[in-house]
């Protein structure tokens, strides 16, 4: 499942987006992927924006997943865009694991960016044990944006033994773009 904090956001105000992953069988689910490719512009989810956005951390809830493995993986190569989850490899060079810091409620993935290297898309991946969820949140800190502006987000999922690829509802955020103009008149007899 695919959500968006807020659809509709202030200039410069961070872009908050989850992805929830649920087992609901009595089996574990082993070699999960849930990739999110961050917004860019012409990628067919109505993303179109001014200036740049960065993301450093995404937090994963852990309090309904104490048994399962699950690894964040992050990329900055824009080779990545148009691909699913399906394709997803930890190995194959491009993918890095995030570094990770116990919060007791939770796992916070940290991700180190540069403005010359950003985050181009995340991936949830591990074994998800039975009758298990987790839900991950991260923000877009964009810097530059203007009224208009939209992110489009969705995401794929995939397990081996899955007939197909599972593709989330993309989401959206619009800015807000605020302007006040006018005339002002006092006329007083004094």
């Amino acid at each position: 499942l695919k959500n968006i904090e807020e659809d509709l956001v202030e200039q410069d105000a961070p872009v908050t987006f989850t992805l929830e992953c649920s087992n609901t069988s009595h089996n574990p689910v082993e070699n999960l992927a849930a990739m999110d490719i961050l917004p860019y512009a012409e990628d067919g989810r109505e993303s179109d924006y001014e200036g740049i956005y960065g993301v450093t951390e995404l937090l994963m809830e852990t309090t309904h997943c104490p048994n399962s493995d699950l690894s964040v993986y992050y990329t900055t190569q824009e080779e990545i865009r148009g691909k699913d989850a399906s394709e997803f490899q930890a190995e194959n060079g491009i993918w890095k694991e995030a570094s990770r810091t116990d919060t007791g409620e939770g796992v916070l993935f940290h991700i180190p960016q540069t403005p010359q290297e950003t985050v181009k898309a995340v991936v949830l991946a591990g074994t998800l044990a039975p009758l298990e969820m987790t839900k991950l949140t991260w923000q877009l800190q964009p810097d530059g944006n203007e009224g208009g502006d939209c992110y489009g987000n969705h995401a794929t999922l995939f397990v081996p033994g899955l007939p197909d690829v599972v593709e989330t509802i993309p989401v959206r955020a619009r800015v807000i773009g605020r302007r006040l103009s006018g005339l002002a008149w006092e006329d007083s007899d004094r």
